[in-house]
């Protein structure tokens, strides 16, 4: 606010710190600072050069107009230089089209494109035919750029990508045309070292990622106990536990779980390559580090043997995040001795058929 005393003007305002105090205000001229300069009461109005154009426009430039905003002149509404890529245009806005850009691998902007300069009659000549394709009888970059023409495409898997060409393609080292190297093994689609080459087991065990592991059919489990792989400090360890649903019986529809027999929750689940179903979840499957010996195979993340999945056996493995799932190993309710028994009945059986 601004008064009169007598021939003396006083203006009014707030200090730094917010306090009102009164100092003779000594109009100059109006800039953009924060103040009144002109002693009329407002802040930066009618600052000098406010309004003007700014910036450029040269090449991709456009010009914008100078405004002040909280005591700071500033250029708004242009467009501004931007790095210069091979497109036909002036991006850095220096007055020259497509200068000191970068192509590919050994291509060369030429009018806009990059170009590797190889003569071709289809687009399998180019060196990389998902970025190049055989324009007039040369290699030219795929316009408009690959990622365009993804724009409405949805892959189905997750080792999937959309290609320049709009098609869905398996990048993963599932895909054959992407093996893995010498000494390394693809685990959730990509490669990676394979910690098993060179280890040697004993005959009653297999190798999990690196480590030992005892076998199921080394243990003799008792009745009501099935065959467990746990992690125990950080390694999986097989051992003999209670098993609940030992004196269990379900109907086909359902599996037993805990004691009870519930509906499978994996029945709809479909996961990817290197995943299994546990609980009606998609994990990743431990089998892609597991290498089991001869005449087992692995299911669930361990190693079976072919009897014990003819029999039915059933194994609980427990894995490095603490969750369990059923899987198939020691056959429940039946001691090691009672399926010797039997087996030694059938052979008595056989010799007396004789």
């Amino acid at each position: 606010m601004v008064r009169g005393l007598g021939s003396l003007v006083v203006c009014l305002f707030l200090s730094p710190i917010g306090v009102a105090r009164a100092e003779p205000c000594v109009p100059t001229p109006e800039q953009c600072n924060g103040l009144d300069d002109d002693c009329n009461g407002a802040i930066d109005d009618n600052v000098a050069g406010e309004g003007d154009a700014c910036g450029n426009g040269i090449g991709a430039c456009k010009p914008g107009i100078v405004k002040c905003f909280e005591g700071v002149l500033l250029c708004v509404g242009g467009v501004g230089p931007t790095a210069e890529t091979c497109n036909g245009m002036d991006d850095d806005c220096d007055g020259v089209v497509d200068n000191e850009v970068s192509c590919p691998g050994e291509a060369k902007c030429v009018e806009g494109m990059c170009v590797v300069l190889i003569p071709c009659k289809d687009s399998q000549d180019c060196p990389d035919e998902w970025w190049y394709s055989c324009v007039n009888g040369w290699c030219v970059e795929n316009h408009p750029h690959p990622d365009d023409f993804c724009v409405n495409v949805t892959c189905g898997s997750k080792y999937e990508k959309c290609n320049a060409k709009g098609a869905c393609v398996d990048v993963s080292c599932y895909n054959p045309q992407n093996p893995c190297p010498a000494g390394q093994i693809c685990v959730q689609g990509t490669c990676q070292a394979d910690h098993c080459a060179g280890v040697s087991c004993s005959t009653d065990s297999y190798c999990d990622d690196g480590i030992c592991v005892t076998l199921c059919d080394a243990l003799s489990c008792p009745a009501g106990h099935l065959c467990k792989v746990v992690t125990s400090g950080g390694k999986p360890e097989t051992l003999c536990a209670s098993d609940p649903c030992a004196d269990v019986t379900c109907n086909a529809a359902l599996i037993c779980r805990g004691g009870e027999c519930i509906v499978d929750p994996c029945s709809t689940v479909a996961c990817e390559q290197g995943e299994i179903c546990q609980d009606g979840t998609c994990i990743a499957d431990r089998c892609e580090t597991i290498r089991c010996p001869d005449g087992y195979t692995c299911q669930q993340g361990t190693c079976l043997s072919e009897g014990a999945q003819a029999l039915g056996r059933t194994l609980e493995v427990t894995d490095r995040a603490g969750c369990t799932c059923d899987t198939g190993a020691a056959i429940r309710g039946l001691p090691v001795a009672g399926l010797f028994l039997l087996v030694l009945l059938g052979v008595r059986g056989m010799l007396g058929d004789r």
